[in-house]
Formats: structure tokens, sequence, C-alpha cells
């Protein structure tokens, strides 16, 4: 593809947009290859990197008058992480224009690809193919019976892996509106919804979700709602709810399928991070998410133990290492696939949300949980969880939040 990107051929006057090959390939032709091999549009930008910037500008500039897909959007997002300043301008200029245009594809601005991405994990088939209508509401392109997705709300995942997402859309004169109860193991276990007439203040239940979850809610995101619940949608098996499978085909229409989110690989912890700055890292995410704790009746038992051996002082993990590896390994190892999964809906959400520095941690973290290597009760995320779940436990002792019956106050 750099071989046709060097935009030679006849001399043009100074207002025409150049074409992209010596043989007079155009960008429409150019749109049409990438939409057929997606995997070109990487080569593509390879090429235009190649050019003199003034050709380079001209020919991104070109592209916004063109009907651009899902290739040229992909493009225009790999030419705006150039280190030229000129082509990141550029670039973001086209996309801006293209986002106000009614055939434009939206752009997966949300929900980028990680490196070690599936090429098409960020698209629900048939489903994310999504456009922006002269209302900016997003409208789900390629059927005319398509729901138009209106407004969407995803929530952080608490300490038992559970998060919501919610949609909600119209069709013609009605409004659908439908939470989906998420798990990061079981999938998509339950669903609620409420179908009512269009009006102004249509989709109070998705309004009422965003205000209980103040802070752990994301609005306005579809792509990071359709991507989380594509991927739950894969765990649930064949086994799914009728109530889901029935508020999935009200509110996004039928045809929407499951796809697995990415797994982690290596070249997700591409940053070096030491011992230190990884127990920082486990630190701040688990400070994000409160609820994180392991409550289990064995966590309150060590708990108990410590108080009354070293008093009501916080745990230390060097003091008690015996309780923190027991705990390990009669507990925390046989949850680090669930504390995996949900440091990666957490990657997503804090992605969106612009809490880059808590996306990296816990992409890093998903990452080393993943490997086998780093399932050891010395692990930073393992000690950090340890320590705030005993010291959680140690406030809680005999109150109606213990777990073990013969220890509550009555």
């Amino acid at each position: 593809m750099s071989a046709k990107l060097r935009g030679e051929g006849a001399p043009r006057r100074p207002t025409e947009k150049p074409t992209l090959t010596a043989d007079g390939i155009s960008l429409e032709e150019l749109a049409a290859q990438l939409e057929q091999d997606p995997g070109e549009c990487r080569r593509a930008c390879e090429g235009l990197e190649s050019v003199d910037v003034e050709t380079r500008v001209s020919i991104i500039e070109g592209l916004a008058g063109i009907s651009a897909g899902a290739g040229i959007i992909s493009l225009l997002q790999l030419l705006a992480a150039s280190e030229s300043a000129e082509t990141r301008e550029a670039a973001l200029a086209v996309q801006k224009i293209l986002d106000g245009r009614e055939d434009s594809v939206l752009r997966a601005s949300s929900v980028e690809a990680e490196p070690g991405d599936d090429p098409g994990a960020g698209h629900a088939r048939g489903v994310l193919d999504v456009a922006l209508d002269s209302s900016r509401k997003i409208v789900l392109v390629g059927d005319q019976a398509r729901p138009r997705l209106v407004n969407c709300l995803v929530t952080a995942v608490d300490g038992m892996g559970r998060g919501s997402v919610a949609i909600s859309s119209t069709r013609q004169t009605e409004r659908c509106t439908a939470m989906f109860l998420c798990d990061v193991e079981r999938g998509i276990t339950d669903a609620i919804g409420q179908v009512e007439a269009e009006s102004q203040g249509a989709g109070a239940l998705l309004e009422d979700a965003k205000a209980q979850a103040g802070s752990l809610g994301i609005e306005g995101t579809p792509e990071l709602a359709l991507r989380l619940l594509a991927g739950c949608l894969s765990l649930s098996g064949p086994a799914t709810a009728r109530p889901v499978m029935e508020w999935l085909e009200r509110t996004l229409g039928r045809g929407f399928e499951p796809r697995p989110l990415p797994a982690p690989t290596a070249e997700w912890s591409l940053e070096p991070a030491g011992g230190s700055d990884l127990l920082l890292r486990a630190d701040e995410v688990l400070r994000a998410c409160p609820t994180w704790l392991d409550r289990s009746p064995l966590t309150f038992e060590l708990a108990e133990e410590v108080c009354l051996r070293e008093g009501r002082g916080a745990v230390d993990p060097h003091r008690d290492s015996g309780a923190f590896r027991f705990l390990f390994e009669h507990r925390i190892i046989h949850r680090l696939e669930l504390y995996r999964r949900m440091l990666l809906w957490m990657h997503w959400f804090w992605r969106c949300a612009g809490e880059l520095e808590l996306a990296g941690s816990a992409r890093i973290l998903a990452w080393q949980l993943s490997d086998e290597q780093f399932a050891v009760p010395s692990h930073p995320f393992t000690v950090v969880l340890t320590a705030r779940s005993l010291d959680a436990a140690r406030e809680r002792l005999g109150t109606e939040d213990d777990p073990r019956p013969a220890r509550k106050v009555t």
C-alpha cells in the first residue's frame, strides 16, 4: 500500500486533492479497499507517513469529501496518533467533519484497539455500525427496522464482579429502555426494562440508574456499552435467560451477536513496572474500587486471629505473613480469574472516563493475573487486596456484616 500513496502522476491545480497512486486510484477506491481489508489501514498510514507533509495533509483533507466507512475512520485514528503535528491536526479536523455528517460512521474513540486485540474486537457485528443523524442521536445503520440508540450507561463492577449496562432506544413512536445485569464470570444474568411512548421525559429508567451509580457510571459511550454487552453475552452461553434476549432485541434489534473481550497479552505490559510501582498501582486501583474486598468467613476468621494476637491495629504483610499466605492459598488463588476480568472491565471503563492512569494500571494488573508466574501471595495486587480485606473484616467483627452466623451480635 505504501507504494500507492506517493501522490505521483499528472500535475494538479493547487485546489485539487491528489489521487493516491501513480495509476490513478481514487480516494473512494482506497476507502473500498480498506473496508474489504481493515488490516491494510496500518500499511496505508505508513505509506502516507512516507510522503512529504504538504502532500500528506492534502490527501488527508481529501478524505472529508468521500463517504467514509470504518476503514477510513480507522486510518484517521492511526493518523491522529502520528508524531507529526500537521498530520495529527489534519486527521482530527477531518474526524470532526465526518462526525457532523449524516452518512459518517461513528468513530470508536471511546474504546480504541489495544495491542494484541482481535482486529474486529471493537465491533459487535451488525450493532456497532452506527452513525449520527442531524439530531446527534446514534443510529444503528444497515437495517431500517433497527431501533435508534438514544442513550446508554455503563457502571463500574462491584466486588463480586457485577456491573450494569443500560440501553435506551427509540423506534417510531416507542421508547424502550432496559438495564442488563452483568457478571464477569456468568455473563448477562438478568434484565429489566420499560416500554413507553416516545416523549421528552422518556427513558426515566436509565436516568434513575445514572443517579444511583453517581461517579461509578459513564453515560453516552455506545462503543463501551455494546462492547461489554457483547462480551458478557459470550459468557452467557445458550442458556441465556429469556428476559435478557427479549430486552436485547427490543433495544438493539435482532442479530446482536456475542463477542469476547480481547484477552490480555504480553504486549499489554509495555511499561516497565517494578515491585514498588506495582504496589502503588494496585493500591490506587483498589482505593478506586472500595467494594473489592474478600468478605468470606475465612477472611473474618483470620482477621479475628490477628486481632487476638496483635490487638486492633492494622494488619501487616510481614508480621502477619502466615495469615496472608493462608488466605491466598485457600481463597484468593481461586478467584484470580475473577479479578482479572474485573480489571479488564475497569480498564475499559476508566479509559472511556478519561482516567488513563487507572486504566493503564488495570491493564497491567489484568495481564499479570493471566500469567501463572504471578499467582503468588507476594504479588502486589494480592498483598493489597488481602490487607484491605483483613482490615475491613477486623472493623466488622461481630456485626451484621460478619458472615459467620454464630459470631453476629443479636
